[in-house]
Protein backbone atom coordinates (compact mmCIF):
# COMPACT_ATOMS: atom_id res chain seq x y z
CA UNK A 1 0.00 0.00 0.00
CA UNK A 2 1.40 3.43 -0.99
CA UNK A 3 0.36 7.05 -1.59
CA UNK A 4 1.28 10.73 -1.18
CA UNK A 5 1.60 12.42 2.18
CA UNK A 6 2.84 15.57 3.89
CA UNK A 7 5.62 15.29 6.46
CA UNK A 8 5.05 18.95 7.61
CA UNK A 9 1.31 19.70 7.12
CA UNK A 10 1.60 23.08 8.90
CA UNK A 11 3.76 24.21 6.01
CA UNK A 12 0.59 24.67 3.96
CA UNK A 13 0.13 27.98 5.79
CA UNK A 14 2.66 29.35 3.30
CA UNK A 15 -0.12 29.28 0.68
CA UNK A 16 -1.20 32.66 2.05
CA UNK A 17 1.63 34.07 -0.06
CA UNK A 18 -0.65 33.68 -3.10
CA UNK A 19 -3.03 36.31 -1.71
CA UNK A 20 -0.10 38.65 -1.06
CA UNK A 21 0.97 38.41 -4.71
CA UNK A 22 -2.61 39.15 -5.84
CA UNK A 23 -2.81 42.26 -3.64
CA UNK A 24 0.50 43.56 -5.00
CA UNK A 25 -0.75 43.20 -8.56
CA UNK A 26 -4.01 45.02 -7.69
CA UNK A 27 -2.09 48.13 -6.60
CA UNK A 28 0.69 48.00 -9.10
CA UNK A 29 0.29 47.86 -12.87
CA UNK A 30 3.16 47.59 -15.25
CA UNK A 31 2.81 48.87 -18.81
CA UNK A 32 4.82 48.13 -21.89
CA UNK A 33 7.00 50.83 -23.49
CA UNK A 34 6.13 51.71 -27.11
CA UNK A 35 7.93 54.12 -29.48
CA UNK A 36 5.67 56.35 -31.65
CA UNK A 37 6.30 59.25 -34.09
CA UNK A 38 3.83 61.62 -32.44
CA UNK A 39 1.39 61.95 -29.59
CA UNK A 40 -1.49 62.62 -31.98
CA UNK A 41 -1.22 58.99 -33.06
CA UNK A 42 -1.78 57.82 -29.47
CA UNK A 43 -5.42 58.00 -28.48
CA UNK A 44 -5.86 58.16 -24.75
CA UNK A 45 -7.63 54.93 -23.66
CA UNK A 46 -10.64 55.06 -21.43
CA UNK A 47 -10.03 54.05 -17.83
CA UNK A 48 -6.48 55.48 -17.81
CA UNK A 49 -5.03 55.62 -14.31
CA UNK A 50 -1.71 55.85 -12.60
CA UNK A 51 -0.09 53.39 -10.20
CA UNK A 52 -0.40 53.96 -6.47
CA UNK A 53 -3.03 53.28 -3.90
CA UNK A 54 -5.79 53.33 -6.47
CA UNK A 55 -7.54 50.01 -6.95
CA UNK A 56 -8.06 48.74 -10.46
CA UNK A 57 -9.40 45.58 -12.01
CA UNK A 58 -6.87 42.70 -11.67
CA UNK A 59 -5.81 41.70 -15.11
CA UNK A 60 -4.37 38.26 -15.83
CA UNK A 61 -0.93 38.39 -17.33
CA UNK A 62 1.94 36.08 -17.99
CA UNK A 63 3.98 37.69 -15.19
CA UNK A 64 1.16 37.29 -12.65
CA UNK A 65 0.65 33.63 -13.52
CA UNK A 66 4.35 32.80 -13.26
CA UNK A 67 4.66 34.57 -9.88
CA UNK A 68 1.60 32.74 -8.53
CA UNK A 69 3.00 29.44 -9.80
CA UNK A 70 6.37 30.04 -8.09
CA UNK A 71 4.68 30.90 -4.77
CA UNK A 72 2.42 27.85 -5.00
CA UNK A 73 5.35 25.50 -5.62
CA UNK A 74 7.44 27.01 -2.81
CA UNK A 75 4.50 26.78 -0.37
CA UNK A 76 4.01 23.10 -1.18
CA UNK A 77 7.74 22.48 -0.78
CA UNK A 78 7.60 23.93 2.75
CA UNK A 79 4.90 21.34 3.59
CA UNK A 80 7.47 18.58 2.75
CA UNK A 81 5.39 16.37 0.47
CA UNK A 82 6.58 12.75 0.02
CA UNK A 83 5.49 9.59 -1.67
CA UNK A 84 5.20 7.02 1.15
CA UNK A 85 5.35 3.31 0.31
CA UNK A 86 3.63 1.38 3.10
CA UNK A 87 3.98 -2.35 3.73
CA UNK A 88 2.22 -2.62 7.08
CA UNK A 89 4.04 -3.33 10.34
CA UNK A 90 7.18 -5.47 10.22
CA UNK A 91 7.27 -7.56 13.41
CA UNK A 92 10.38 -9.55 14.35
CA UNK A 93 10.00 -12.31 16.95
CA UNK A 94 13.29 -13.19 18.71
CA UNK A 95 12.96 -16.36 20.82
CA UNK A 96 15.62 -17.18 23.42
CA UNK A 97 17.05 -20.53 22.29
CA UNK A 98 19.04 -21.37 25.42
CA UNK A 99 18.45 -24.53 27.45
CA UNK A 100 17.11 -22.60 30.46
CA UNK A 101 13.93 -21.77 28.49
CA UNK A 102 12.78 -25.35 29.14
CA UNK A 103 12.32 -24.62 32.84
CA UNK A 104 8.72 -23.86 33.87
CA UNK A 105 7.68 -24.72 30.26
CA UNK A 106 8.84 -21.25 29.26
CA UNK A 107 9.43 -22.36 25.68
CA UNK A 108 5.71 -23.15 25.33
CA UNK A 109 4.80 -19.84 26.99
CA UNK A 110 7.08 -18.02 24.57
CA UNK A 111 5.32 -19.67 21.62
CA UNK A 112 1.90 -18.58 22.92
CA UNK A 113 3.10 -15.02 23.59
CA UNK A 114 4.58 -14.83 20.09
CA UNK A 115 1.26 -15.89 18.54
CA UNK A 116 -0.60 -13.23 20.53
CA UNK A 117 1.91 -10.59 19.42
CA UNK A 118 1.41 -11.43 15.75
CA UNK A 119 -2.36 -11.49 16.18
CA UNK A 120 -2.37 -8.03 17.78
CA UNK A 121 -0.25 -6.64 14.92
CA UNK A 122 -3.03 -7.30 12.39
CA UNK A 123 -3.22 -9.27 9.16
CA UNK A 124 -1.51 -6.52 7.12
CA UNK A 125 1.75 -7.02 9.02
CA UNK A 126 4.80 -9.02 7.98
CA UNK A 127 6.81 -10.98 10.53
CA UNK A 128 10.14 -12.74 10.95
CA UNK A 129 10.95 -15.46 13.52
CA UNK A 130 14.54 -15.81 14.85
CA UNK A 131 15.85 -18.28 17.43
CA UNK A 132 18.73 -16.81 19.46
CA UNK A 133 21.63 -19.08 20.33
CA UNK A 134 25.35 -19.53 19.84
CA UNK A 135 24.57 -18.83 16.17
CA UNK A 136 21.14 -17.17 15.61
CA UNK A 137 18.99 -18.97 13.06
CA UNK A 138 16.03 -17.66 11.08
CA UNK A 139 13.04 -19.97 11.52
CA UNK A 140 10.85 -18.00 9.09
CA UNK A 141 11.49 -15.02 6.83
CA UNK A 142 9.02 -12.29 5.91
CA UNK A 143 5.61 -13.93 5.96
CA UNK A 144 2.01 -13.35 6.80
CA UNK A 145 0.06 -16.63 6.85
CA UNK A 146 -0.80 -18.47 10.02
CA UNK A 147 0.42 -21.87 8.78
CA UNK A 148 3.95 -20.65 8.20
CA UNK A 149 4.01 -19.04 11.64
CA UNK A 150 2.91 -22.29 13.30
CA UNK A 151 5.63 -24.25 11.50
CA UNK A 152 8.27 -21.72 12.53
CA UNK A 153 7.20 -21.76 16.19
CA UNK A 154 7.03 -25.57 16.19
CA UNK A 155 10.63 -25.61 14.93
CA UNK A 156 11.67 -23.51 17.96
CA UNK A 157 13.70 -25.99 20.04
CA UNK A 158 15.75 -24.36 22.84
CA UNK A 159 18.82 -26.43 23.70
CA UNK A 160 21.66 -23.94 23.08
CA UNK A 161 24.45 -23.43 25.62
CA UNK A 162 24.02 -19.62 25.48
CA UNK A 163 21.37 -17.12 24.40
CA UNK A 164 23.38 -14.46 22.45
CA UNK A 165 20.35 -12.19 22.28
CA UNK A 166 22.48 -9.26 21.12
CA UNK A 167 23.49 -11.14 17.97
CA UNK A 168 19.88 -12.11 17.29
CA UNK A 169 18.66 -8.50 17.66
CA UNK A 170 21.45 -7.32 15.36
CA UNK A 171 20.38 -9.92 12.79
CA UNK A 172 16.76 -8.77 13.12
CA UNK A 173 17.77 -5.19 12.34
CA UNK A 174 19.71 -6.32 9.25
CA UNK A 175 16.74 -8.26 7.86
CA UNK A 176 14.29 -5.34 7.93
CA UNK A 177 14.22 -2.32 5.60
CA UNK A 178 12.83 0.69 7.42
CA UNK A 179 11.22 0.43 10.83
CA UNK A 180 11.59 -2.83 12.80
CA UNK A 181 9.22 -3.74 15.63
CA UNK A 182 11.32 -6.27 17.58
CA UNK A 183 9.84 -8.51 20.29
CA UNK A 184 12.24 -10.56 22.43
CA UNK A 185 10.96 -13.51 24.47
CA UNK A 186 13.39 -14.58 27.19
CA UNK A 187 13.64 -15.77 30.80
CA UNK A 188 16.23 -13.25 31.97
CA UNK A 189 16.22 -9.55 32.70
CA UNK A 190 17.88 -8.07 29.65
CA UNK A 191 19.41 -4.67 29.09
CA UNK A 192 19.04 -4.86 25.33
CA UNK A 193 19.01 -1.55 23.51
CA UNK A 194 16.93 -1.11 20.38
CA UNK A 195 18.93 -0.55 17.19
CA UNK A 196 18.30 2.50 15.01
CA UNK A 197 14.78 2.93 13.57
CA UNK A 198 13.40 0.17 15.82
CA UNK A 199 11.09 -0.50 18.72
CA UNK A 200 12.20 -3.25 21.10
CA UNK A 201 9.82 -4.96 23.51
CA UNK A 202 11.20 -7.54 25.96
CA UNK A 203 8.69 -10.18 27.09
CA UNK A 204 10.36 -11.55 30.24
CA UNK A 205 9.21 -14.92 31.60
CA UNK A 206 9.82 -15.98 35.19
CA UNK A 207 12.60 -18.58 35.10
CA UNK A 208 14.19 -18.65 38.55
CA UNK A 209 13.87 -22.12 40.12
CA UNK A 210 15.93 -24.75 42.00
CA UNK A 211 17.56 -27.28 39.69
CA UNK A 212 19.87 -30.31 39.70
CA UNK A 213 21.88 -31.11 36.59
CA UNK A 214 24.61 -33.24 35.08
CA UNK A 215 27.31 -30.68 34.38
CA UNK A 216 29.93 -33.07 32.98
CA UNK A 217 29.95 -36.61 31.64
CA UNK A 218 33.06 -38.16 30.10
CA UNK A 219 33.61 -41.71 28.90
CA UNK A 220 37.24 -42.67 28.54
CA UNK A 221 38.64 -45.14 26.03
CA UNK A 222 40.27 -47.09 28.88
CA UNK A 223 36.90 -48.28 30.21
CA UNK A 224 36.00 -45.67 32.84
CA UNK A 225 33.30 -43.02 32.99
CA UNK A 226 33.19 -39.81 35.07
CA UNK A 227 29.98 -37.94 35.88
CA UNK A 228 29.66 -34.62 37.71
CA UNK A 229 26.33 -33.61 39.29
CA UNK A 230 25.71 -30.06 40.56
CA UNK A 231 23.03 -28.58 42.81
CA UNK A 232 21.70 -25.14 41.82
CA UNK A 233 19.39 -24.83 44.79
CA UNK A 234 19.19 -22.79 47.97
CA UNK A 235 18.63 -25.89 50.13
CA UNK A 236 20.06 -29.41 50.45
CA UNK A 237 18.77 -31.82 47.81
CA UNK A 238 18.61 -35.60 47.43
CA UNK A 239 18.89 -37.37 44.11
CA UNK A 240 19.66 -40.78 42.62
CA UNK A 241 22.22 -41.35 39.88
CA UNK A 242 21.45 -44.35 37.71
CA UNK A 243 23.65 -45.75 34.93
CA UNK A 244 22.22 -48.33 32.51
CA UNK A 245 23.61 -50.39 29.67
CA UNK A 246 20.40 -51.11 27.84
CA UNK A 247 18.08 -52.70 30.38
CA UNK A 248 20.97 -53.65 32.69
CA UNK A 249 21.54 -51.33 35.67
CA UNK A 250 25.32 -51.20 36.23
CA UNK A 251 25.29 -48.42 38.85
CA UNK A 252 22.69 -47.01 41.23
CA UNK A 253 23.77 -44.46 43.82
CA UNK A 254 21.99 -42.01 46.12
CA UNK A 255 23.41 -38.49 46.34
CA UNK A 256 22.97 -35.76 48.97
CA UNK A 257 23.95 -32.35 47.65
CA UNK A 258 24.40 -29.18 49.67
CA UNK A 259 23.53 -25.83 47.99
CA UNK A 260 26.04 -25.17 45.19
CA UNK A 261 27.83 -28.50 45.73
CA UNK A 262 29.19 -30.70 42.93
CA UNK A 263 29.38 -34.50 43.32
CA UNK A 264 31.93 -36.46 41.26
CA UNK A 265 31.21 -40.11 40.43
CA UNK A 266 33.77 -42.33 38.65
CA UNK A 267 32.93 -45.85 37.46
CA UNK A 268 35.02 -48.72 36.10
CA UNK A 269 32.99 -50.29 33.30
CA UNK A 270 32.84 -54.03 32.65
CA UNK A 271 34.48 -55.15 29.39
CA UNK A 272 32.18 -54.94 26.38
CA UNK A 273 29.90 -52.26 27.87
CA UNK A 274 27.76 -50.64 25.18
CA UNK A 275 26.01 -47.27 25.13
CA UNK A 276 25.41 -45.87 28.62
CA UNK A 277 22.19 -44.13 29.64
CA UNK A 278 23.02 -41.87 32.62
CA UNK A 279 20.00 -40.48 34.51
CA UNK A 280 19.65 -38.19 37.51
CA UNK A 281 16.35 -38.62 39.36
CA UNK A 282 15.20 -35.88 41.75
CA UNK A 283 11.95 -34.36 42.99
CA UNK A 284 13.26 -30.76 42.65
CA UNK A 285 14.39 -30.86 39.02
CA UNK A 286 13.33 -27.91 36.85
CA UNK A 287 14.82 -29.14 33.54
CA UNK A 288 14.50 -32.80 32.64
CA UNK A 289 16.85 -32.62 29.65
CA UNK A 290 19.97 -31.68 31.65
CA UNK A 291 19.46 -34.67 33.95
CA UNK A 292 20.20 -37.28 31.29
CA UNK A 293 23.25 -38.13 29.19
CA UNK A 294 23.91 -40.76 26.55
CA UNK A 295 27.54 -41.90 26.48
CA UNK A 296 28.69 -43.98 23.53
CA UNK A 297 31.96 -45.96 23.61
CA UNK A 298 34.81 -43.71 22.56
CA UNK A 299 36.78 -44.71 19.44
CA UNK A 300 39.63 -46.92 20.63
CA UNK A 301 42.20 -45.33 18.32
CA UNK A 302 44.15 -48.59 18.20
CA UNK A 303 46.92 -48.58 15.58
CA UNK A 304 47.46 -51.71 13.50
CA UNK A 305 50.90 -52.39 12.08
CA UNK A 306 52.62 -54.55 9.55
CA UNK A 307 56.33 -55.52 9.90
CA UNK A 308 58.12 -56.51 6.71
CA UNK A 309 61.56 -56.65 8.33
CA UNK A 310 62.90 -59.10 10.86
CA UNK A 311 63.55 -56.85 13.87
CA UNK A 312 62.60 -58.04 17.34
CA UNK A 313 63.39 -54.67 18.95
CA UNK A 314 60.88 -52.91 16.65
CA UNK A 315 58.24 -55.57 17.34
CA UNK A 316 58.67 -55.25 21.12
CA UNK A 317 58.53 -51.43 20.96
CA UNK A 318 55.37 -51.43 18.83
CA UNK A 319 53.69 -53.86 21.22
CA UNK A 320 54.67 -51.71 24.22
CA UNK A 321 53.21 -48.63 22.49
CA UNK A 322 49.80 -50.32 22.16
CA UNK A 323 49.87 -51.12 18.44
CA UNK A 324 48.51 -54.48 17.33
CA UNK A 325 49.33 -56.64 14.28
CA UNK A 326 47.00 -56.02 11.34
CA UNK A 327 44.77 -58.69 9.84
CA UNK A 328 44.45 -56.73 6.61
CA UNK A 329 45.99 -53.51 5.37
CA UNK A 330 47.97 -52.00 8.29
CA UNK A 331 47.68 -48.40 9.48
CA UNK A 332 51.48 -48.36 9.99
CA UNK A 333 53.79 -50.34 7.76
CA UNK A 334 57.44 -50.85 8.79
CA UNK A 335 59.30 -51.96 5.70
CA UNK A 336 62.63 -51.85 3.88
CA UNK A 337 60.88 -51.52 0.49
CA UNK A 338 60.75 -47.80 -0.50
CA UNK A 339 57.62 -48.27 -2.64
CA UNK A 340 55.44 -50.07 -0.05
CA UNK A 341 52.85 -48.01 1.84
CA UNK A 342 50.60 -48.33 4.88
CA UNK A 343 47.10 -46.82 4.88
CA UNK A 344 48.09 -43.99 7.26
CA UNK A 345 51.90 -43.99 7.62
CA UNK A 346 54.97 -45.85 6.41
CA UNK A 347 58.33 -46.20 8.17
CA UNK A 348 61.06 -47.10 5.70
CA UNK A 349 63.78 -48.78 7.74
CA UNK A 350 66.87 -48.32 5.60
CA UNK A 351 69.27 -50.97 6.92
CA UNK A 352 72.88 -50.25 5.95
CA UNK A 353 74.87 -52.83 4.08
CA UNK A 354 78.58 -53.56 4.34
CA UNK A 355 79.47 -49.94 3.78
CA UNK A 356 78.21 -48.34 6.97
CA UNK A 357 79.27 -45.66 9.36
CA UNK A 358 78.82 -45.49 13.10
CA UNK A 359 78.15 -41.97 14.38
CA UNK A 360 78.59 -40.81 17.98
CA UNK A 361 77.00 -37.38 17.64
CA UNK A 362 76.46 -34.67 18.46
CA UNK A 363 72.94 -35.35 17.13
CA UNK A 364 70.69 -32.53 15.97
CA UNK A 365 67.10 -33.37 17.00
CA UNK A 366 64.00 -31.35 16.03
CA UNK A 367 62.47 -31.39 19.51
CA UNK A 368 59.53 -29.24 18.33
CA UNK A 369 58.25 -32.00 16.08
CA UNK A 370 55.80 -34.49 17.68
CA UNK A 371 57.81 -37.41 16.30
CA UNK A 372 60.82 -36.30 18.38
CA UNK A 373 59.04 -35.41 21.62
CA UNK A 374 61.22 -36.22 24.67
CA UNK A 375 63.78 -37.98 22.42
CA UNK A 376 67.16 -37.93 24.23
CA UNK A 377 70.08 -39.37 22.23
CA UNK A 378 72.74 -38.80 24.86
CA UNK A 379 75.20 -41.75 24.90
CA UNK A 380 73.78 -43.24 21.69
CA UNK A 381 75.93 -44.47 18.80
CA UNK A 382 74.11 -44.82 15.49
CA UNK A 383 75.09 -47.01 12.54
CA UNK A 384 73.94 -45.67 9.18
CA UNK A 385 74.75 -45.55 5.49
CA UNK A 386 77.68 -43.44 4.40
CA UNK A 387 75.69 -41.67 1.63
CA UNK A 388 72.60 -40.66 3.63
CA UNK A 389 72.15 -37.06 2.49
CA UNK A 390 69.25 -34.62 2.74
CA UNK A 391 67.07 -34.96 -0.37
CA UNK A 392 65.25 -31.88 -1.72
CA UNK A 393 61.88 -31.53 0.00
CA UNK A 394 62.74 -33.75 2.95
CA UNK A 395 62.05 -32.68 6.55
CA UNK A 396 65.00 -33.55 8.85
CA UNK A 397 64.15 -34.95 12.27
CA UNK A 398 67.51 -36.34 13.45
CA UNK A 399 70.83 -35.59 11.78
CA UNK A 400 74.59 -35.34 12.35
CA UNK A 401 76.15 -32.57 10.30
CA UNK A 402 74.92 -33.16 6.76
CA UNK A 403 74.22 -36.83 7.50
CA UNK A 404 70.43 -37.48 7.63
CA UNK A 405 69.36 -40.20 10.11
CA UNK A 406 65.59 -39.77 10.57
CA UNK A 407 63.46 -37.70 8.20
CA UNK A 408 60.14 -37.24 6.42
CA UNK A 409 60.50 -37.86 2.69
CA UNK A 410 58.82 -35.57 0.11
CA UNK A 411 56.13 -38.23 -0.47
CA UNK A 412 55.28 -38.30 3.28
CA UNK A 413 57.02 -41.56 4.17
CA UNK A 414 59.18 -41.67 7.32
CA UNK A 415 62.76 -42.73 6.60
CA UNK A 416 64.80 -44.20 9.48
CA UNK A 417 68.36 -44.83 8.31
CA UNK A 418 69.46 -47.25 11.02
CA UNK A 419 70.97 -50.67 11.54
CA UNK A 420 69.44 -51.79 14.87
CA UNK A 421 71.85 -54.71 15.27
CA UNK A 422 74.94 -52.45 15.16
CA UNK A 423 73.51 -49.52 17.16
CA UNK A 424 72.86 -49.25 20.86
CA UNK A 425 69.73 -47.03 20.52
CA UNK A 426 67.48 -50.10 20.80
CA UNK A 427 68.92 -50.75 24.27
CA UNK A 428 68.33 -47.20 25.57
CA UNK A 429 65.24 -45.27 26.67
CA UNK A 430 65.33 -43.35 23.38
CA UNK A 431 64.06 -46.34 21.39
CA UNK A 432 60.63 -46.87 23.06
CA UNK A 433 60.18 -43.08 23.06
CA UNK A 434 60.85 -42.89 19.31
CA UNK A 435 58.45 -45.75 18.52
CA UNK A 436 55.75 -44.47 20.94
CA UNK A 437 55.87 -41.07 19.24
CA UNK A 438 55.46 -42.82 15.90
CA UNK A 439 52.40 -44.78 17.09
CA UNK A 440 50.88 -41.65 18.65
CA UNK A 441 51.41 -39.81 15.38
CA UNK A 442 49.62 -42.56 13.43
CA UNK A 443 46.79 -42.76 15.96
CA UNK A 444 46.14 -39.04 15.63
CA UNK A 445 45.79 -39.43 11.88
CA UNK A 446 43.47 -42.43 11.77
CA UNK A 447 40.40 -41.58 9.66
CA UNK A 448 37.13 -41.19 11.53
CA UNK A 449 35.79 -39.52 14.66
CA UNK A 450 38.23 -38.78 17.44
CA UNK A 451 35.39 -38.44 19.96
CA UNK A 452 31.93 -39.97 20.21
CA UNK A 453 30.29 -37.72 22.83
CA UNK A 454 29.65 -34.00 22.36
CA UNK A 455 27.80 -31.01 23.78
CA UNK A 456 25.25 -28.95 21.80
CA UNK A 457 26.72 -26.88 19.00
CA UNK A 458 30.22 -28.37 19.11
CA UNK A 459 32.14 -29.14 15.93
CA UNK A 460 32.93 -32.86 15.60
CA UNK A 461 36.60 -33.79 15.59
CA UNK A 462 37.01 -35.80 12.41
CA UNK A 463 40.22 -36.87 10.68
CA UNK A 464 39.84 -37.19 6.93
CA UNK A 465 41.33 -39.95 4.86
CA UNK A 466 43.15 -39.43 1.58
CA UNK A 467 40.48 -41.56 -0.11
CA UNK A 468 37.42 -39.34 -0.72
CA UNK A 469 35.13 -42.35 -0.46
CA UNK A 470 35.72 -42.36 3.29
CA UNK A 471 34.92 -38.69 3.81
CA UNK A 472 31.67 -38.01 5.67
CA UNK A 473 28.77 -36.55 3.73
CA UNK A 474 26.11 -36.06 6.40
CA UNK A 475 25.24 -36.40 10.05
CA UNK A 476 21.79 -37.81 10.61
CA UNK A 477 19.71 -38.96 13.55
CA UNK A 478 16.22 -38.63 15.00
CA UNK A 479 14.96 -37.48 11.63
CA UNK A 480 17.59 -34.72 11.37
CA UNK A 481 20.28 -34.49 8.71
CA UNK A 482 23.24 -32.17 8.33
CA UNK A 483 24.77 -31.71 4.89
CA UNK A 484 28.52 -32.15 4.99
CA UNK A 485 30.43 -31.31 1.83
CA UNK A 486 33.46 -33.47 1.24
CA UNK A 487 36.13 -30.79 1.27
CA UNK A 488 34.40 -28.31 3.59
CA UNK A 489 35.03 -27.96 7.34
CA UNK A 490 32.76 -30.07 9.57
CA UNK A 491 29.51 -28.30 10.54
CA UNK A 492 28.35 -27.56 14.05
CA UNK A 493 26.37 -30.42 15.53
CA UNK A 494 22.64 -30.00 16.23
CA UNK A 495 21.75 -28.52 19.60
CA UNK A 496 19.05 -31.12 20.16
CA UNK A 497 20.32 -34.06 22.28
CA UNK A 498 20.25 -37.43 20.59
CA UNK A 499 22.17 -40.18 18.89
CA UNK A 500 23.51 -39.40 15.43
CA UNK A 501 25.46 -41.18 12.75
CA UNK A 502 28.25 -39.83 10.56
CA UNK A 503 27.52 -41.25 7.14
CA UNK A 504 30.29 -41.79 4.57
CA UNK A 505 29.92 -42.05 0.83
CA UNK A 506 30.59 -45.79 0.89
CA UNK A 507 27.71 -46.35 3.34
CA UNK A 508 29.86 -46.91 6.42
CA UNK A 509 29.89 -44.52 9.34
CA UNK A 510 30.45 -43.82 13.01
CA UNK A 511 28.00 -42.93 15.73
CA UNK A 512 28.11 -39.93 18.03
CA UNK A 513 25.92 -38.57 20.83
CA UNK A 514 24.92 -34.98 21.65
CA UNK A 515 24.05 -34.30 25.31
CA UNK A 516 22.35 -31.27 26.88
CA UNK A 517 25.28 -30.32 29.11
CA UNK A 518 25.49 -26.57 29.71
CA UNK A 519 26.23 -25.68 33.37
CA UNK A 520 25.62 -21.95 32.84
CA UNK A 521 22.14 -22.67 31.47
CA UNK A 522 21.30 -25.23 34.16
CA UNK A 523 21.92 -22.61 36.86
CA UNK A 524 18.49 -20.92 37.04
CA UNK A 525 19.24 -18.84 40.13
CA UNK A 526 20.17 -15.71 38.15
CA UNK A 527 17.08 -15.66 35.93
CA UNK A 528 14.07 -13.36 36.22
CA UNK A 529 11.97 -13.95 39.34
CA UNK A 530 8.75 -12.64 37.81
CA UNK A 531 7.24 -12.06 34.39
CA UNK A 532 7.04 -8.62 32.80
CA UNK A 533 6.90 -6.66 29.59
CA UNK A 534 9.24 -3.78 28.83
CA UNK A 535 9.26 -1.54 25.73
CA UNK A 536 12.42 0.37 24.95
CA UNK A 537 13.02 3.15 22.45
CA UNK A 538 11.03 4.30 19.45
CA UNK A 539 13.05 6.06 16.79
CA UNK A 540 12.76 6.72 13.07
CA UNK A 541 9.59 7.06 10.95
CA UNK A 542 6.22 5.54 11.77
CA UNK A 543 5.88 1.77 11.88
CA UNK A 544 3.91 1.69 8.64
CA UNK A 545 6.42 3.67 6.60
CA UNK A 546 8.90 1.44 4.87
CA UNK A 547 10.18 3.83 2.17
CA UNK A 548 10.00 7.65 1.76
CA UNK A 549 10.47 9.50 -1.53
CA UNK A 550 10.73 13.27 -0.70
CA UNK A 551 9.32 15.70 -3.29
CA UNK A 552 10.18 19.04 -1.65
CA UNK A 553 13.44 19.54 -3.56
CA UNK A 554 11.69 18.93 -6.88
CA UNK A 555 8.98 21.51 -6.12
CA UNK A 556 11.53 24.06 -4.97
CA UNK A 557 13.49 23.58 -8.19
CA UNK A 558 10.34 24.09 -10.29
CA UNK A 559 9.51 27.27 -8.34
CA UNK A 560 12.95 28.71 -9.01
CA UNK A 561 12.60 27.77 -12.68
CA UNK A 562 9.25 29.68 -12.91
CA UNK A 563 10.77 32.77 -11.28
CA UNK A 564 13.79 32.64 -13.57
CA UNK A 565 11.56 32.32 -16.65
CA UNK A 566 9.52 35.34 -15.57
CA UNK A 567 12.70 37.40 -15.12
CA UNK A 568 14.11 36.40 -18.51
CA UNK A 569 10.88 37.24 -20.36
CA UNK A 570 10.64 40.65 -18.63
CA UNK A 571 14.26 41.39 -19.46
CA UNK A 572 13.80 40.49 -23.11
CA UNK A 573 10.68 42.68 -23.51
CA UNK A 574 12.10 45.53 -21.51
Amino acid sequence: MSGPGLLAPWGLAALSSLAVVGVIYLFYQRYRKRSITGLFLWQAPKGWHEGGRKLSVLRLSRSLLLDLLACLLLSLAVAAPAWIARTGRTVVLVLDGSLSMRARDNHDKARDAARRTVASAGHASDWIVIEAGDVPRVLAGLGGDEGTLDKALDAYDPFESSDSLDEAVRLARELVTGHAEIHVFTDRDTGLKPPAASTLTAHVLAGRAPNLAIVDAVRHAGGTVSVAVASFSASAQKAKLEVRDGSLVIHDEGLELEPGAVAQVTLLLPPGTGALDVRLVSKRDAIAQDSRALLLPEPPGTVTFGLDVQDDSMLRALDAAGAVPADGAPDLLVTDAPDARGTVATLVLSVPGEEASTLLGPFVVDMAHPLCRDLDLTGVYWTTQVEGRLAPGSVPLVSVGDQLLYSIAPDGALVLDLDPTRSNITRTAAWPVLVANLVRHVSGNLPGLRRANYRPGEVPVFVRHADDRRNPESVEGEGLELEWERHAPPPRLPSRPGRYRVVSADGTGSELAVNAIAPAESDLRQLASRAGKHARGVTGVSAGAARLHPLAWLLAALALAAAALNWLLDRRKG
